[in-house]
């Protein structure tokens, strides 16, 4: 897919319906808590994060566990399972999610791989 008004190019037409927004100005997704807009839903969450830091979409619902980004939902799952389906080489430290094991080793194990 390519953009008739510029030389941006995706394989995905989502993408390209979202780059478009950067030529008309459209900012569809509005903020509930103030009047921003943004062109993106990822826009939209960046905002949210930094600008309203106790709206925290992520509810457990077992318990009254809060979190603003969904890996954090589901890492707190395991609390709940008992899973801790990904574990540390290195030391002792399990996680259900790859992406937190992946900053672990970055922030402990620097040099190694996960």
């Amino acid at each position: 897919y390519r953009c008739e008004q510029c030389d941006y190019d995706t394989t995905h037409k989502g993408h390209l319906m979202e780059h478009q927004r950067t030529h008309t100005g459209e900012r569809p997704h509005k903020c509930t808590m103030c009047k921003y807009t943004g062109s993106s839903k990822g826009h939209l969450a960046s905002h949210m994060r930094k600008k309203h830091p106790e709206y925290k979409p992520y509810k457990c619902n077992q318990c009254d566990f809060v979190g603003n980004f969904s890996r954090d939902l589901v890492a707190h799952r395991w609390k709940h399972t008992g899973e801790q389906p990904i574990f540390c080489t290195e030391c002792d430290y399990a996680t259900p999610c790859k992406a937190n094991m992946t900053a672990h080793y970055k922030r402990k194990h620097p040099g190694k791989r996960p």
